[in-house]
């Protein structure tokens, strides 16, 4: 009898081993699965991260290409203001040369308005004086006459 109690006892005892072990066991099988559902998230988020930077170094390239771009963009645009202002001295200029050729065309009209006033009445009194010339010429053939 007493080895059956010693056998009960230590068959109890393995029992409760038993369901210690088996406890731990299912411990042991949830942390395994949290953890494997751990590394299966952190390998999505991996990948995740790599497609995000990825895109990143895309938009980051973009973006240097377009500053780069911008830069050529200003160049340009300085050398065309650069140009619009030689072109508006240049529009000025003309325009003053333009004004002042037509005040002097101006004057040479007056001028030549004048001149030919001056060249009509020097004609008529051409034509008096040849009249004149005429009359004296004919007092002379008279008075000798």
């Amino acid at each position: 009898i007493a080895e059956s109690e010693r056998q009960m006892a230590a068959l109890e005892q393995h029992a409760v081993a038993i369901d210690i072990a088996q406890a731990e066991k299912s411990a042991l099988a949830g942390r395994l699965s949290q953890i494997e559902s751990d590394l299966v998230a952190a390998r999505n988020d991996a990948i995740t991260e790599r497609i995000a930077a990825e895109v990143a170094r895309t938009e980051l390239a973009t973006a240097k290409h377009r500053l780069e771009a911008m830069t050529q963009l200003k160049s340009d645009l300085d050398r065309l203001h650069s140009q619009f202002e030689q072109e508006r001295q240049a529009r000025v200029a003309a325009e003053q040369n333009a004004a002042v050729l037509a005040a002097k065309l101006e004057a040479e009209a007056v001028a030549r308005g004048k001149v030919e006033i001056a060249l009509v009445e020097a004609i008529r009194r051409g034509d008096l004086a040849a009249e004149l010339r005429g009359q004296l010429e004919a007092m002379k053939v008279t008075s000798k006459g």
